[in-house]
């Protein structure tokens, strides 16, 4: 053991020493924010319960004990033995001047610290505490952080020196003045010696190289004391003075550095640093404990400290836990701006669970941090609320009635809840940190308030968060943590949302009927899965992708009680990786409640499969490398495309609704990928064009990799289903409403035959040959009797597609039109008469009739349209022309008294 010489301990000084409150402090981080190591934790049931929530960067005995504001974070990461000079105070600001020189024993016990001595290692892991028996460092709450949490808690790392060997650092460049050094230092990556205490030393003296005969300075010993007991419930829930950091008061006067050694005692001689804060003196907070259940927060009613005391500053305000037979609100008026230093409030709720209510015109100001512990509500119903530092919201709930101008971090542990309700927009510029899935209890708010809605909740009206939001607690499927909604209420969210912790996955618990809906405006970067849940409410984005894109979307991961669990596009398009979702009587649902179609890109990495209805104007779009299965009752009314390379599976008892309307409109499947259709292809024919020889190309099977019918496919209509005839030849048939329909695998097409009121074309052609389906007889484009004329032209010139002999009335003839004695060129046609004679108008002239499109072309060299047509009334052709033609002639206008050449004819098309 080294010499340690029994000097008084300043320990005793340190309650009444003067801390800060508005100068900044000199903070520092020795060796890399410690890294978890999923260490398991050994002694749960003797866990401290939280010291503080928010980032672990604040669980310092500075902050702790009010020396240092909760608003000031800024620390100094140390890594390195040189010397450091572009330094930080604790509010941000730049330390100038200011240097911190490392140094170590050149020997071993001859207590000189040398500041030209690299100091042995630097690199404290900070992964005890495991050992049975023994409290773990790592347990939920404790000041070195906790291992089911992202931890960079300052007491977690460090520096150690070698055999034997004290460290140090010097500062140089302070103001004169009086100051508090906080230190802590332990081993706190074997945590197992009892008693391994170490002992600090610090001084102010003028500029040296060394810290000469360092154990006749100030000390203060830190016993860093192990308990054996399991039963053991405190050790490092709570900072101690003595225990797990200590506190020495220098007194700096110009020209001179303060000085610190750290020195190993008992079974542990090497000398550990962890951290250290300078902290510049002044008036100390005095404490005030609210007492008087109801009443004002005035600088003149005696509500504190057991009734006996009027509040004043600079202060520490409690609110305590008060058992209040008569009266268990505790409504705590506010009559003007009050800045106490911090605000802890310890309620766990006595008659009434909301046991705090602060009110008034009043508000916390200042850099003021608030700590909600405890398992009862404090609701803020005072709008100006401006306080600067963090709402720590450890235990119970906070609501907040109204918005105010707070601008510090909100941060909910797990099993808390902070709340927005009655219609409440607030947090712009705000960073509100999610642990966990909000309060446990059911009726905790209110009678009928539902357990678990989130961390962050809605209630009683539309509310938004405006703000960031960073999700922690437990990473992957077996996170916890969420965001939701009370049922009546909605929460739109318009800040961005991230994570602290890779891999987190988040829920978003809507409520029970569509209007308890969250709107997801923000932008959302979490790594892990996507997971939307209700019993019929609504999770809706407000823009496109605002969900991650390159994790799974799981709608509905577990089964619905009382109604869908409902993710809605709202309009907007959202790509994601896999699409999962557990099925049951209330099947998960995707839609689109928006005006414009909305496209869903699925690109799983992993073999997805979702269970629910895919319904409204969505296009569905399958990449990625897995295959993605759809198991549900899908209705949706757009295509659905299989990129190249990817594959989708309509699975046994899954299906798709196809709708067919005008001939050949249709949603279909296609793209350039690999189908598998083992479920059932619905088709509602109630809008479809009725008419022979309609067709619609359903599966794009000639555009696809691969399109696979499997043993258990089946085609349905909308009320009956379709037979396979002949059994197993891929041909699937109707009879509905006097038309016969047919589906065929080999194609993907389904064509109709009879039935319905026809257009002109198709009841033509029926006429001509019933009961054909063929498109190579009966097609627009088809010449079943060879003559040159496809049906259309037949059909257009009265011809008869069945005889090549009969290819419709088209006469060229040379007539004197006008009577002039000369005569012209001349085409009459029979045309069809749609109802009433067609018009021809325009240059070439042209007209429309039951679908057809005829064009009058003149031309003197063969170059069409070369030369101008006219109309030359009346016409005449053979009698008995049927009474849906009439007879047209047509005239070359250059053809009168032409010596040379001159040539008519008419250009027949489908009209558009």
């Amino acid at each position: 053991m080294k010499p340690f010489p029994v000097l008084a301990s300043s320990l005793a000084l340190v309650a009444g020493f003067p801390v800060s409150l508005s100068a900044s402090s000199l903070m520092f981080d020795f060796g890399n924010p410690a890294p978890n190591t999923g260490v398991p934790e050994t002694n749960v049931a003797a866990s401290p319960g939280p010291v503080a929530t928010g980032s672990y960067r604040t669980l310092s005995p500075g902050h702790a004990i009010g020396a240092v504001p909760l608003s000031d974070t800024t620390w100094n990461t140390i890594t390195t033995s040189s010397p450091r000079s572009d330094l930080s105070y604790s509010d941000g600001t730049a330390a100038t001047g200011v240097t911190l020189t490392l140094g170590q024993e050149a020997s071993a016990g001859d207590n000189i610290i040398s500041y030209s001595t690299a100091i042995s290692t630097l690199t404290l892991i900070g992964n005890g505490g495991g050992t049975a028996g023994r409290q773990s460092m790592l347990a939920p709450g404790s000041i070195y952080g906790d291992s089911r949490l992202a931890s960079s808690a300052v007491g977690r790392d460090g520096f150690f020196g070698g055999t034997g060997a004290a460290i140090g650092f010097r500062v140089d460049g302070l103001a004169a003045g009086d100051y508090i050094v906080y230190l802590m230092g332990r081993n706190t990556n074997s945590n197992t010696a009892s008693l391994s205490g170490m002992t600090f030393h610090a001084t102010a003296e003028p500029l040296s190289g060394t810290f000469t005969d360092f154990v006749f300075s100030s000390s203060a010993f830190q016993s860093n004391t192990t308990y054996t007991t399991a039963a053991y419930a405190g050790q490092y829930g709570t900072f101690t003075a003595g225990e797990s950091y200590v506190a020495i008061p220098v007194t700096v006067t110009a020209g001179q550095s303060i000085y610190v050694a750290v020195d190993g005692t008992q079974t542990e001689l090497r000398g550990f640093l962890n951290m250290a804060q300078i902290t510049p003196a002044a008036a100390t907070p005095v404490e005030f404990s609210w007492w008087n259940g109801d009443g004002d927060w005035d600088t003149t009613s005696l509500n504190w400290n057991g009734n006996s005391q009027a509040y004043a500053e600079p202060a520490r305000v409690i609110f305590p836990n008060l058992d209040e037979p008569v009266d268990g609100i505790n409504t705590v008026n506010l009559t003007a701006a009050f800045a106490p230093h911090s605000v802890s409030i310890t309620n766990n709720g006595d008659f009434d669970t909301a046991a705090y209510h602060f009110t008034g015109t009043g508000e916390i100001t200042g850099a003021t941090g608030i700590v909600k512990s405890g398992s009862g509500i404090a609701r803020f119903s005072n709008a100006s609320n401006s306080y600067a530092g963090l709402l720590s919201v450890s235990g119970g709930a906070v609501v907040k009635d109204v918005a105010d101008n707070t601008t510090g971090g909100i941060s909910v542990s797990n099993g808390a809840t902070f709340m927005l309700s009655g219609g409440v927009t607030d947090g712009s510029g705000q960073i509100l940190t999610l642990a966990g899935p909000g309060q446990t209890a059911q009726n905790y708010f209110y009678t009928g308030a539902l357990n678990q809605r989130g961390a962050l909740q809605s209630n009683a009206g539309a509310n938004t968060w405006a703000g960031d939001i960073v999700l922690t607690g437990t990473a992957g499927a077996s996170g916890t943590t969420r965001i939701g909604v009370q049922n009546g209420s909605s929460l739109t969210l318009t800040g961005a949302i991230s994570e602290a912790i890779a891999g987190m996955s988040p829920y978003f618990r809507a409520g029970d009927s569509p209007s308890d809906s969250i709107t997801i405006a923000g932008s959302g970067s979490w790594t892990g899965a996507t997971r939307i849940y209700s019993n019929g409410g609504v999770v809706k984005i407000g823009g496109d992708n605002k969900l991650p894109t390159t994790v799974d979307l799981i709608v509905g991961n577990t089964a619905s009680l009382t109604g869908s669990p409902t993710f809605d596009l709202a309009g907007f398009n959202q790509t994601a990786a896999g699409l999962g979702g557990v099925g049951g009587t209330h099947p998960p649902v995707v839609q689109n409640s928006g005006s414009t179609l909305s496209t869903l890109t699925l690109n799983p990495t992993a073999a997805s499969t979702f269970p629910g209805i895919i319904r409204d104007a969505v296009q569905l779009v399958i990449g990625g490398t897995a295959t993605q299965t759809l198991t549900g009752d899908n209705t949706h009314t757009a295509d659905t495309v299989i990129n190249a390379g990817a594959h989708l599976i309509v699975g046994d008892g899954g299906e798709l609704l196809f709708h067919p309307t005008t001939n050949g409109i249709t949603n279909s499947v296609g793209g350039a990928g690999t189908l598998n259709y083992d479920g059932i292809l619905r088709i509602d024919v109630s809008g479809a064009s009725v008419a022979t020889g309609n067709s619609w190309t359903l599966v794009k099977v000639g555009s696809l990799a691969s399109a696979t019918f499997g043993t258990t496919f089946s085609v349905a209509g909308s009320s009956a289903p379709f037979t396979e005839t002949p059994v197993d030849s891929g041909i699937w048939k109707l009879s509905a409403g006097g038309s016969e329909w047919t589906f065929t695998e080999s194609t993907g097409a389904l064509t109709v035959v009879g039935g319905g009121v026809q257009p002109p074309f198709d009841a033509w052609i029926s006429a001509r040959f019933p009961g054909v389906t063929d498109p190579a007889i009966i097609g627009k484009g088809a010449d079943p009797d060879g003559d040159g004329r496809d049906n259309l032209t037949e059909f257009a010139l009265n011809g008869d597609p069945d005889d090549g002999s009969d290819n419709g009335h088209h006469v060229v003839a040379l007539e004197d039109t006008n009577a002039n004695g000369q005569k012209e060129l001349t085409l009459t046609l029979a045309v069809r008469k749609a109802g009433g004679s067609p018009v021809f108008s325009g240059s070439p002239l042209s007209a429309i009739s039951d679908g057809v499109k005829y064009t009058i072309e003149g031309s003197l060299d063969l170059v069409f349209p070369g030369s101008a047509t006219s109309e030359a009334a009346p016409a005449s052709g053979p009698a008995g022309l049927p009474s849906d033609y009439e007879y047209r002639r047509f005239r070359l206008d250059a053809s009168e008294g032409l010596s040379g050449k001159g040539f008519l004819r008419v250009k027949i098309e489908q009209a558009p």
